[in-house]
């Protein structure tokens, strides 16, 4: 519908068909995609499947949905979606991403346990040593706990052009939802010390974060 100096609805063909959208007050424009499609020679597929889970994986994703809303699509569902933070200081790259640790943790005691994998890769030209670490734990009560030590895991890693070296430690929170970041001191074959950013990343228990 249109009046002679306003348009309120947009219609738009597609190779799905009609699409009918609205300008709504705030400028925004809200389309109708119409009913989903789940008949696998309607998305289409290739051969008869299963559409409620595909034989397909992702990296640690699998068995998506399949459906139709104009265009294909694979839909995953993922309990606990684990996103890895990335951060590059003087060339060396530090990669971290955390899980929950539900057996270890006893929620109605205020204890959440949570392990982080950290892989460092050194992209410089440089051979590198990894000194110290320094951390910074907040949790959601706003409580803060600071860390520093000698190397991680009992080890002062030596890093040289394009090396990688991955490791696995653990933390615990009070509260279901925090965050961790710090730095690694670092020292070079001709004694020059650096830090190293740890990227800030977030320990949260699956649920608590949408």
């Amino acid at each position: 519908m249109s009046t002679e100096n306003q348009i309120d609805k947009i219609v738009i063909e597609t190779k799905a068909g009609i699409l009918e959208s609205k300008i709504l007050d705030n400028g925004m424009i809200a389309v109708d995609m119409g009913k989903p499609v789940f008949e696998w020679q309607n998305i289409p597929l290739s051969e008869s499947q299963n559409t409620r889970a595909l034989d397909v994986t992702f990296g640690e994703l699998s068995s998506p949905a399949a459906i139709n809303i104009g265009n294909p699509h694979c839909v995953f569902f993922a309990e606990n979606l684990k996103i890895m933070e990335d951060a590059v200081t003087e060339g060396v790259q530090v990669q971290v991403e955390s899980f929950y640790i539900d057996s270890h943790s006893i929620p109605e005691e205020d204890l959440y346990v949570f392990a982080y994998r950290i892989r460092l890769k050194n992209l410089s030209q440089r051979t590198v040593q990894l000194l110290r670490r320094h951390w910074i734990i907040t949790d959601s009560n706003g409580d803060i706990n600071e860390v520093r030590g000698d190397g991680v895991v009992g080890d002062q890693p030596v890093l040289v052009p394009d090396e990688e070296y991955e490791y696995t430690s653990g933390s615990q929170l009070k509260s279901p939802v925090g965050t961790m970041q710090g730095t690694y001191q670092m020292t070079t074959t001709d004694g020059e010390e650096f830090d190293v950013a740890i990227p800030c990343f977030t320990l949260a228990v699956p649920g608590m974060i949408n």
